[in-house]
């Protein structure tokens, strides 16, 4: 990890480990990471389902133009990779273990932006595979 957000988030996720089982959504405390709130987001899916943004911090909103909620994570990777997305976030619901890399995507200035993505696992109602908190934090910051 690069980035200090990205140690910040972790760190707030794995004090809030038992063991090996992951957090429980409802165990995140945004007071604890109030600073990078802008920059993170919570992930949901039903069982077989596409990952949808529940929650998406400002800085993402903004980047995106547009409100995220409800829309599939899927959505901002090129289409010749969103498969490998999709199997990403499986993989990482399936095996409960985080996940950090670099991405670039291109704002709607149609500028190369440079970040460091980080995607957690999270439990939802007692269930894993359910929910994911992720970061998603500009390399320039």
């Amino acid at each position: 990890m690069r980035h200090n957000a990205s140690k910040m988030l972790f760190e707030h996720w794995s004090s809030l480990r038992r063991g090996p089982i992951i957090p429980d959504r409802n165990d995140l405390d945004p007071a604890e990471i109030g600073v990078i709130l802008q920059d993170i987001f919570i992930l949901g899916a039903q069982p077989g389902g596409p990952w949808l943004y529940r929650v998406a911090g400002t800085r993402l909103s903004a980047f995106a133009r547009r409100e995220l909620k409800d829309e599939p994570f899927d959505r901002w990777w090129r289409a010749l990779d969103r498969s490998d997305a999709r199997r990403l976030l499986q993989g990482i619901a399936e095996d409960g273990a985080p996940m950090i890399g670099g991405v670039c995507g291109y704002g709607a200035d149609s500028a190369k932006h440079d970040f460091e993505l980080l995607l957690l696992p999270l439990r939802h109602g007692g269930r894993s595979g359910l929910r994911m908190l992720g970061g998603l934090f500009p390399s320039t910051a």
